[in-house]
């Protein structure tokens, strides 16, 4: 059995301790502490991001948490969807407990975060949490009235991972990596947010699984993704549109279909040969000459750098595709 270190036992401390919220102060708002300022003074706050999570924001991820569980009218349901978190967890993982010795169901899980070394097992935890929640607040009656508290918590978890310079975001259920605060602004959130919708389901999928394999590091994986999610825009566009196309259309076909329908505008002639030629030879060449063939006798490395090209692209022409549709009469 593992022992409970100092950490563990202010965790149990902190969980146990009186119901001291209300819904309605669910969300503490950050505040920007006198030694905040000082650093930012002394320019000692990172211009780069890290990714890894520093105990300080593993603590405030758990404050989060017990401001949602302190806010339910029975402590009962709380248990209950921490269980779900716990089961959810313990079968992926292949254990049968989280953090052997603890008193209920929330003090293991809080207790394993805290104490678990493996970044991404964190962000698996505060994944399935979240959406464990979200998902009783959608379908069950019970937490129906906890909607905007939870929402207010997951933009607070938001704040807190920009506070500490950690590069991930939650979005649509799932964190995304970022490598460029700018680039994730203007072009993976507006695509995040414009797939997220029926029409584009399949295309929301493969991009998110591209977010995914590119936070595993598999990088030959994430192009394919990429080119999928690419790919399936233009075909939901062309159902929307009622363009006729074949199942197996490359991206060079699809873009071909969707410029002779007119979905760029005439005025961008000038712009035209070379937003296509940015559209065929940067997400699909890429992927078919790294990532969609066969490797030969050398295995082929995909770098970091160029994936994160990759998927910033993506999401730049999946926003200019979408946008250029919603605009056609």
């Amino acid at each position: 059995m593992w022992s409970v270190d100092r950490s563990v036992r202010n965790v149990a401390s902190f969980l146990s301790g009186p119901i001291l919220l209300s819904p309605n102060v669910l969300s503490m708002a950050i505040s920007d502490l006198f030694s905040k300022r000082q650093k930012r003074l002394r320019s000692e706050l990172p211009d780069v991001y890290r990714y890894d999570l520093p105990q300080e924001l593993k603590n405030q991820i758990i404050h989060i948490w017990s401001g949602f569980i302190r806010s339910m009218p029975i402590q009962d349901y709380a248990e209950d969807l921490f269980g779900k978190v716990k089961h959810t967890l313990c079968m992926e993982y292949g254990v049968f407990e989280l953090f052997p010795g603890s008193p209920n169901t929330i003090m293991e899980v809080c207790s394993w975060f805290s104490r678990e070394e493996d970044t991404e097992k964190c962000l698996d935890g505060i994944e399935i949490v979240f959406n464990t929640c979200l998902t009783a607040v959608d379908n069950d009656y019970v937490f129906g009235n906890l909607g905007v508290p939870l929402m207010l918590g997951i933009d607070e978890c938001n704040a807190r991972f920009q506070e500490h310079a950690v590069g991930y975001h939650f979005q649509n259920g799932q964190f995304v990596r970022i490598d460029s605060e700018f680039m994730h602004k203007e072009s993976v959130v507006p695509a995040l947010t414009l797939l997220n919708d029926k029409k584009f389901r399949g295309a929301d999928q493969e991009f998110r699984s591209a977010h995914e394999h590119f936070r595993a590091k598999r990088y030959k994986e994430c192009l394919n993704d990429c080119l999928k999610s690419f790919e399936s825009v233009m075909k939901s566009i062309c159902d929307q549109r009622q363009w006729p196309y074949q199942p197996s259309d490359t991206a060079k076909k699809l873009i071909a279909i969707c410029k002779d329908h007119g979905l760029f505008p005439v005025f961008m002639d000038n712009h035209l040969n070379g937003l296509v030629l940015s559209l065929e030879s940067g997400v699909p060449t890429a992927r078919n000459k790294l990532g969609g063939h066969g490797q030969g006798t050398q295995p082929i490395r995909v770098s970091t750098e160029f994936a994160t090209y990759i998927l910033h692209l993506t999401a730049a022409n999946i926003v200019f595709l979408v946008c250029s549709a919603r605009a056609m009469k």
